[in-house]
Parts: structure tokens; sequence; C-alpha cells
């Protein structure tokens, strides 16, 4: 007689119990380890295939328990459980299989791999560290400015106040000289010198004249209303700060005010949905400025001093890391990106700085070329390449570089200028190389159908560029920031 079919992950080292209702067998149609199954106070072990009949499951004797022999790594089984006798011919293994991919945990998916094949070759090979609060970069301005905020690739965001007739000048500089490209005179009743870049959409202030809404400074003179944000009775939830959120491409508002009991830190997509609010219970006299940072989507918040900035992370909401640093003016609109922080500098806002966040060592910049269609990449100036996360070493040699460490996630995230997940190794089926670090020609590296975190792969090799690297990946790789 047919019986139901039960998918299901057991913890490493854990159980899973069911509850069962008059069933006299149990089949196991997959399991890749040795499984412990308690049926009525028997406790038998099964691998796929195997097959056990027991008196109906009733009463106190109803519970049938699942074990895990693994103390390491979760597993994905099938049972089949149900009354009568089992099909014969599946018993005797006459079982159709699909064409498909063995995860970590022992789950079955459909086949989605593909070849990537990424040419890899140095550009700069120094590296450099820096310390926390150390200044990288830093020019004055002959008059004082409010904000530094985000910008196009390669450029930053200046706003001036020109003190006449609620008129802003909004600077584009360049990244790298912070000389000015470009500029603009927009016209906007602002909020608290609140304001923000948004991608494909350019400055956003909160705007007086549509009730403190969020409005785009137009290069036209006259704002564009998008939406107004929410705020509290008595000014309880009184905004003082908005930031653009890259995790979901909306504004993200801040509110802690000196005469409020809390901060609240609220998110909207661009039409004005909420999409996020975290109530943080601090004590009064806690305004300050707000901005996220687009590597590891941490909401950071300065303190009223504007010299402490704090990290926190939304899900769920925890201070991660506070630095102090005294030579950014962190009471005026910044910015962080990555390990660095861009604000004004001085009371009276009359010079940028670019600060190192925290210490931090650089990683060498590598081109990652596809053969025969990445041209950018082939040219690319050193600051348009990625800092990549991955834990590598490198040693010059007269003949190259030699590159050691986590190079199947180098390769990933130097390729696609993202960060890898956690789970990365869960999506690559195949590693090759060039050579190896000691010029010899690579043994190729598969694990079939099997992912590298299901087969144990350690990402731990050496290669020496240039060279190629060939990845075999399912499309489940799902990255992170850019980097």
């Amino acid at each position: 007689m047919a019986g139901d079919t039960k998918a299901f992950t057991i913890p490493a080292g854990g159980t899973y119990p069911i509850n069962g209702n008059g069933e006299t067998y149990i089949f196991c149609q997959f399991a890749d380890r040795p499984i412990r199954v308690k049926i009525a106070g028997k406790t038998v072990t099964m691998r796929a295939g195997g097959y056990q009949e027991f008196e109906p499951l009733a009463g106190p004797n109803a519970r049938v328990e699942f074990e895990n022999t693994d103390p390491d790594n979760p597993a994905a089984v099938a049972f089949v459980m149900g009354n009568g006798t089992y099909d014969e011919k599946i018993v005797r293994g006459e079982i159709m299989i699909e064409p498909g991919l063995r995860k970590a945990d022992g789950t079955f998916v459909t086949d989605t791999r593909h070849t990537v094949r990424i040419d890899l070759m140095p550009k700069v090979t120094t590296v450099e560290s820096f310390a926390e609060g150390q200044i990288l970069q830093e020019i004055s301005l002959a008059h004082p400015e409010l904000a530094i905020v985000g910008g196009a690739v390669g450029e930053v965001t200046e706003i001036e106040d020109l003190f006449s007739n609620d008129s802003y000048r909004i600077i584009t500089r360049d990244r790298e000289t912070l000389q000015e490209k470009r500029s603009y005179v927009s016209s906007v009743v602002n909020h608290d010198d609140a304001f923000a870049y948004v991608p494909g959409a350019g400055v956003v202030g909160l705007d007086a004249n549509f009730g403190f809404g969020v409005a785009i400074l137009n290069d036209v003179g006259q704002p564009t209303y998008l939406f107004t944000p929410q705020e509290g009775p008595a000014n309880e939830d009184k905004i003082d700060d908005i930031a653009y959120d890259p995790v979901t491409g909306g504004i993200l508002t801040y509110c802690g005010s000196t005469n409020a009991s809390y901060r609240v830190v609220r998110i909207y997509d661009l039409q004005g949905n909420q999409i996020f609010e975290q109530f943080d219970g601090v004590p009064v006299n806690t305004a300050g400025r707000v901005t996220v940072d687009p590597f590891t989507g941490h909401i950071a918040i300065s303190s009223a001093d504007g010299e402490t900035l704090e990290f926190y992370k939304r899900a769920p909401w925890e201070l991660v890391e506070a630095v102090t640093l005294q030579d950014a003016q962190l009471s005026r609109p910044f910015y962080v990106e990555r390990n660095d922080i861009w604000a004004m500098s001085g009371t009276a806002g009359d010079g940028i700085k670019k600060l190192a966040v925290r210490d931090y060592t650089t990683k060498p910049l590598i081109r990652s070329i596809t053969p025969g269609c990445d041209l950018f990449t082939a040219y690319a100036k050193p600051q348009d390449l990625p800092q990549i996360t991955a834990d590598i070493q490198a040693e010059e040699l007269p003949n190259g570089l030699k590159l050691s460490g986590e190079l199947i996630k180098a390769a990933i995230e130097y390729h696609y200028r993202r960060k890898a997940p956690d789970d990365y190794l869960d999506h690559v089926y195949q590693f090759d190389l060039t050579q190896d670090g000691s010029g010899q020609p690579f043994k190729t590296i598969t694990g079939g159908n099997a992912s590298f975190a299901r087969t144990n792969v350690i990402d731990n090799f050496t290669t020496i560029l240039p060279g190629r690297v060939v990845l075999v990946l399912d499309n489940e790789l799902e990255l992170g920031a850019a980097i």
C-alpha cells in the first residue's frame, strides 16, 4: 500500500520527531549516511533502501524519532511511512534518479551549473596598512559646506548653502583628486540639513514645502517630490537625518532629537512604502547623523558631539562596532564606504576629509578579464579595481605574482566585483588553475555532482599570476555588496 513521503533535514548530531498514525512500515528513500530510527522504543540504524515493518503506531508508541549520526553536518533525508506493505520493486531499488546537485546539507537541487573562465593579471602588488582615524585624503575649502554625501562611481558630492532664497549648490568632485567636475544650484526649504545621494535620482533632501517630504534636488531649480515620511506627535519622532539604503534601494530616516525618549530608524521605498522600522531605547540627547555602510549593510549613527560613530546590524538590531574620529565632523552629513569615511572637517565645515574607520590592510589589486570580452577591466585604473574580502597573501617573484590563500573566493570577488557569501563553496563544483605555486600544471579539483562544501574541499591554494582560473558554479550563488 502506498505511503506518505516525508522529506526533512535533521540538524547536525540532532534528532527529528514525527508522530505516527497507524503506520506499519517505514522505508528509507534517501539518506547519504546512517540514520538511527527509534520506533516503539526500539532503535534501528537505517540506510538508503532500508525497510522496517512493525506493529501499528498508536498511543504512547506513535512517535518515531530520527537521529543524525553526523555531529558536524545536517542530514537531508526522505522516508516513506504507511500501513500494509511497501511496493516491492522500490524496496529492491528500482528508482528513477533525476540529474541534480547535492548540497552541503544533503539536499538535492536542480542542476544549474555553468563554467566561468577568468584571466587574473596583477595590477598593484604592494599593500598598505592604515590605522583607525588616519587621514587618507583632505582638501581645504574657500567657503564652509553643509554636507558630503555619496556619488556616482568615482565621484563624491558636496553641498554648499548659498544662504539666499533657500538655495544650495550641488558640487560633484572627482573621488581621487577631489577636484570639482561640475555643479548646479537647486532650491529647497531644507530641514536640518538632511541630504543623501540616491543612485539614479541624485541628491535628495527634506523639503518643508512638502511637509518635510523627501524630494530630489533637480538642476532645473525646483525639487521633485517623492514622499513624506512618518513623524510622530509633539516632535517625538522628529526626523534628524536621511540616508540612502543600498540594501533595499530605499530612503532611511533617523529620528533621535534631543526631546525624544528613543531613537527610531525607518526605511521607505521610493514610493513611500515603509519596509523597515527599529525603535532603540536610547536616552535623550542622541541627535546625530546617519548613513549606511554599502559593504556590510550596517547602519551607522553618529553621536551628538560629532565624534563617535556606532555601527548597528539591522536583523537582529545589535551594536557591532563603535569608533571615535576626532578629525571628522560627524554632526554634519557624511557617508561610509567599507573601511573609510568621507566627512566635513572643522566646526564650520571648511574642508573635506577621507579617514580610515578602522585598522585595515589593503589587498593586491588584480584585473579580472573574461577572455575575449572584458575591455573595461583590462584597462581599469587601480582605484576602479575591487578590494576583496578573501584571505590572500601575495609574494612578488621574477616571473609574476605568487598568490596564496582563498583563491576560489578571490576569483569570485575579483570577477563579479561583489562580496562572496559565507556559503560560497556550496555553489562551487570544479576548480582549475593554469599552474600551482611551484609553476607546475594544476590538477583539476572536482566534486562531481556534489558541491565543494559537501565534499569538504578547503579553499586554500597557491598559484602564480598572470594565469587563468576556471570555476564551475551553480546559478544559486547569491553575491553580496559591491566591492
